[in-house]
């Protein structure tokens, strides 16, 4: 699996505990596409594997 997608997880758990969100408010999705629009250049690259990666960790469809 994507290392880059457990990252992306971190990353964006982090920033709802940064922020003091409600987890009700905005859910670790939410806040991983607000990074992924952020970083993301237009084309297919490592920002987009790893945002798909971990979509499907947390929906637990991934590849074994």
């Amino acid at each position: 699996m994507n290392t880059n997608a457990y990252t992306l997880i971190g990353r964006a758990i982090c920033q709802l505990l940064d922020d003091n969100t409600p987890i009700y408010k905005t859910t670790i999705g939410e806040a991983m596409s607000d990074i992924f629009n952020a970083e993301y250049r237009g084309v297919y690259d490592e920002h987009c594997e790893a945002f798909n990666d971990a979509l499907k960790l947390l929906m637990n469809k991934n590849e074994n």
